[in-house]
């Protein structure tokens, strides 16, 4: 018997992604970077107004252990994607006590307001 499914409307105003790309065990950095970009134009195309995803804060030299389990980008990375790839504007929050960083993503003529910003 098929699995019922609830209907569904299309597009949201805004989608979040919360630590979906941080713990990536042994999977190869070029076909996680691939998942990271999918997923990021999925979220730009079903989302009316914009979306927002965080990203773990690459480890200081001394602490870095080498491991491939977590995820770790320079976060400007992904901005720069949204903004050149997607044509989207980025606003990246910081400094909230935790070691990652979230990107605020819009569309540009969404008329979403601007977030209020971070302690910093």
């Amino acid at each position: 018997m098929p699995t019922p499914r609830a209907p569904t409307t299309g597009r949201s105003e805004f989608s979040v992604a919360s630590g979906i790309f941080n713990v990536r065990i042994d999977e190869p950095l070029r076909l996680w970077e691939s998942f990271v970009k999918d997923t990021l134009h999925a979220m730009a195309t079903s989302s009316r107004r914009g979306f927002a995803v965080n990203f773990l804060r690459p480890l200081p030299a001394a602490l870095d252990d080498g491991s491939r389990e977590l995820y770790r980008p320079r976060p400007e990375r992904w901005a720069r994607f949204c903004e050149s790839a997607l044509g989207l504007r980025v606003q990246m929050l910081d400094g909230y006590g935790l070691r990652e960083v979230t990107l605020l993503v819009r569309h540009p003529r969404s008329g979403a307001p601007d977030p209020v910003r971070a302690p910093g």
